[in-house]
């Protein structure tokens, strides 16, 4: 059974990724595309238009009570650091 938040994706136009259960995908007509990695009560958010970026954060603070949303810094224990175009993980884990 779906939880109510997998119910919400589908609905907002969210396809769950058949290969790893953790991850959304959504892409509009003009081949902008949304990314979301759900980690319990985690989400990681990544796309290629901000526009739909902001319009997902406002669909679910209006849906879910949600805190702020802010740039990654750690995901399970590994630190994250970001550009404008790219994530950037420790070379520890990369090799």
């Amino acid at each position: 059974m779906d939880s109510h938040i997998e119910s919400y994706f589908q609905k907002i136009g969210f396809q769950k990724c058949p290969y790893e259960h953790t991850r959304y995908m959504k892409q509009s007509k003009k081949s902008n595309v949304l990314f979301i990695s759900l980690y319990v009560d985690d989400l990681i958010l990544n796309g290629n238009k901000l526009s739909m970026v902001e319009e997902f954060k406002e669909s679910m603070v209006r849906e879910f009570e949600m805190t702020y949303m802010s740039l990654i810094s750690y995901f399970l224990g590994i630190e994250v650091s970001q550009s404008d175009e790219y994530l950037y993980f420790p070379k520890e884990i990369c090799s």
